[in-house]
């Protein structure tokens, strides 16, 4: 092998090694973003139940507040009784929405995509039993919630 091959030949391998760190790097990148955006934590934000344990509220006509934290709605699932006021409040350092996707009663909307700041609140006073979806367009699928009415 004369010596212009052998600087083809690594100069070869050494294109190897940086398209493949190149693909390593990106796919770093992605699962770091990826468990960036989908993140949360265990607590609660103040609110009754977790994302495992829907909260419950026995009252008619009480309230239940979900913060929206963490990219995440917290608790993810309440059971509510009929006349029971839901509260979202934006506790997140970013913007959210709320949307209905499904379930009773009339649709229903926090207002555009991105249209509740930091500190802003929305509610609705649930009426008729089954269970309602939602989502915050900007974050879903991975904003979601359910609210189960009795």
């Amino acid at each position: 092998m004369n010596e212009h091959e052998n600087g083809l030949r690594e100069r070869q391998k050494r294109h190897r090694v940086r398209t493949r760190l190149i693909a390593l790097g990106a796919t770093t990148v992605a699962v770091v973003a990826l468990a960036a955006g989908c993140g949360g934590n265990d607590e609660n934000g103040g609110t009754t139940g977790t994302a495992t344990s829907p909260a419950t509220n026995a009252a008619r006509g009480g309230t239940v507040e979900v913060a929206m934290k963490n990219i995440r709605f917290q608790p993810e699932k309440v059971t509510v009784r009929r006349g029971t006021r839901i509260v979202w409040v934006n506790d997140d350092s970013v913007a959210h929405d709320v949307h209905k996707v499904s379930g009773p009663g009339a649709d229903f909307a926090s207002g555009p995509a991105g249209g509740m700041q930091p500190g802003d609140k929305y509610e609705i006073r649930v009426t008729q039993p089954g269970t309602i979806k939602y989502v915050c367009e900007l974050h879903k699928p991975y904003m979601a919630g359910e609210i189960t009415v009795k």
